[in-house]
C-alpha cells in the first residue's frame, strides 16, 4: 500500500486505523510524520477500539513442553480448528535472567502480564505485547520479602476503560499474620499510566483464595473466586475506578459448597461466568453458569454440564461453543457441549502450565519510552543480549529463546 502525502490528515489517520499492527510498524520507519501519528496515544487507543470491535480476536495459547523443557506460545485464528493450525509460532517471550518460572496473570488488549517467581515469591512482573515485540519490566513492589518477610500473594490484571489504564493488583497475606483468621491482606496496585505502585484500602474481610486463584477483568473491575468467613463462597470484586473491594454472590446452590474452591471465574460471550466442580461417587463433572445481568445474583443461569472427561480444569471457551479443557493426565481436549463429544488433538503438558485466552493485536506500549516506567526493554534489543536495566542491584535480560509447539 502506498500513501500520498497530500492526503488530508483525517483521511490518512482513518486509513491507518484500519491497518494491522505489522503494517503500521513498517509505516513508522517510512517518515517522521507516520511515526508521530502512529505512536500518538490517541491513535493507539483509537486503533485498539477499532480492531476490538471490527476484528475477530485471535487465541493465544501457551503450555510447558516437557520434552523441550520450556514454555511455548502460539497464536491461532478464532475460526480455524484449534489447536491444529497455529498462524504464528513461535513467540519469543521476555524472560528474567534470574528466574526460571513464571505465571501468566492475564491477557487484555494485546497485553500479557507475566509474574516471575523465585523461592521467595512473586516480586518481578512484566507487561508484554507480542505484536510489537515490546515489554516493560515493572519496578519492584513496595511489599516484598525484604520489607515485610514471607507472604502469600494473589494477583489480578485488569483494564479500566474510563481511564484507559492497565492495572495490576497484588493482595499480599503476610505469614506473620497467619495466626490470625481475621487479618486482611495488604493491597497495592500498579498502573501503567503512572508507572508506580501505590497502596489501596484492603478489603474488610480476610478471604481464602484457591492455590490457583485466577482472575478476570470485566466492566471496569477484577474478579476472583474466594471463600469468606462462615464458609461462604463469593466472588471478590475490585473496582478499578473507585479502588474499593466488594462481594458478589455466586449461585445459591454453590454458596456453601466445600470442595477446596474447585471453581473458577471466567468470561463467556462477554458475560461473567463460573465453572464449578460436582463430585458424585468419586466421579466429577463440571457445570458452567453465567450471570445474565451483571451484578444481579438472581440472574445466574446454568448453561451446561461437562461430563465424561477426567477434567483437570477449563482453559477457555471458543466462539463456536467448544470448551477447551485439560484432563487430569495433562491432555489438551476440546469438548462439544451439544453432543458431549471430546476431541483429543494429542497435545500434552503440565496441567497447570496450559493457558488460553482471547488476543487482539494492538499498539499498547508502543509509546512507552525507555526510562519512563521503571525497568523496561524491547525484545529486539534483548536478542542481542543487551542488559535492560537495574533495580536494587538486580539485572534483567530478555531471553527470546523459544521453539515451535506443533
Amino acid at each position: 500500500m502506498s500513501f500520498s502525502y497530500d492526503l488530508p490528515d483525517e483521511i490518512m489517520r482513518e486509513t491507518l486505523l484500519r491497518l494491522p499492527v505489522k503494517s503500521l510498524l513498517r509505516f513508522m520507519s517510512v517518515s517522521k510524520t507516520f511515526h508521530a501519528l502512529i505512536s500518538n496515544p490517541h491513535f493507539i487507543t483509537s486503533h485498539l477500539l477499532h480492531h476490538s470491535t471490527k476484528s475477530p480476536p485471535y487465541l493465544i495459547f501457551c503450555r510447558y513442553d516437557m520434552q523441550l523443557r520450556k514454555r511455548c506460545f502460539t497464536l491461532h485464528s478464532s475460526d480455524d480448528p484449534f489447536p491444529l493450525k497455529p498462524i504464528e509460532s513461535p513467540f519469543p517471550y521476555p524472560h528474567c535472567n534470574n528466574n526460571q518460572f513464571f505465571d501468566i496473570v492475564g491477557s487484555l488488549n494485546g497485553l500479557l502480564c507475566l509474574a516471575y517467581a523465585d523461592l521467595l515469591g512473586f516480586d518481578d512482573y512484566i507487561f508484554w505485547n507480542p505484536s510489537i515485540n515490546k515489554s516493560i519490566c515493572l519496578p519492584r513492589p513496595n511489599i516484598t520479602f525484604d520489607s515485610h518477610g514471607s507472604s502469600t500473594c494473589f494477583l489480578g490484571f485488569g483494564f479500566h476503560p474510563k481511564t484507559d489504564d492497565h492495572i495490576l493488583v497484588r493482595l499480599v497475606y503476610l505469614v506473620s499474620d497467619s495466626s490470625s483468621n481475621t487479618a486482611p491482606p495488604l493491597v497495592e496496585i500498579y498502573t501503567l499510566r503512572t508507572g508506580e505502585w501505590k497502596s489501596v484500602t484492603s478489603p474488610a474481610t480476610r478471604y481464602v483464595f484457591g492455590d490457583k486463584a485466577l482472575s478476570v477483568s470485566l466492566n471496569g473491575a477484577i474478579h476472583w473466586l474466594a471463600r469468606a468467613p462462615l464458609l461462604r463462597n463469593v466472588i471478590v470484586v475490585f473496582d478499578m475506578g473507585d479502588k474499593v473491594f466488594r462481594e458478589m454472590a455466586v449461585p445459591k446452590s454453590l454458596e456453601g459448597v466445600e470442595q477446596d474452591l474447585n471453581m473458577g471465574v471466567v468470561v463467556v460471550d462477554g458475560l461473567l461466568a463460573l465453572v464449578s466442580c460436582n463430585l458424585w461417587q468419586g466421579e466429577s463433572s463440571y457445570t458452567v453458569w453465567v450471570m445474565k445481568e451483571y451484578g444481579e445474583a438472581e440472574s445466574w443461569t446454568k448453561l451446561f454440564d461437562i461430563v465424561g472427561v477426567r477434567l483437570g480444569r477449563v482453559l477457555g471457551f471458543r466462539k463456536n461453543g467448544e470448551v477447551v479443557v485439560v484432563s487430569k493426565a495433562g491432555k489438551l481436549l476440546s469438548y462439544e457441549p451439544s453432543c458431549q463429544k471430546t476431541l483429543d488433538p494429542d497435545i500434552r503438558g503440565g496441567m497447570d502450565s496450559f493457558y488460553l485466552d482471547n488476543h487482539i493485536e494492538s499498539l499498547v506500549l508502543l509509546n512507552v519510552e525507555d526510562g519512563v516506567m521503571g525497568r523496561q526493554a524491547s525484545s529486539s534489543s534483548a536478542s542481542k543480549g543487551k542488559e535492560i536495566g537495574e533495580n536494587e542491584g538486580k539485572r534483567y535480560i530478555l531471553d527470546v529463546t523459544s521453539a515451535p509447539l506443533f
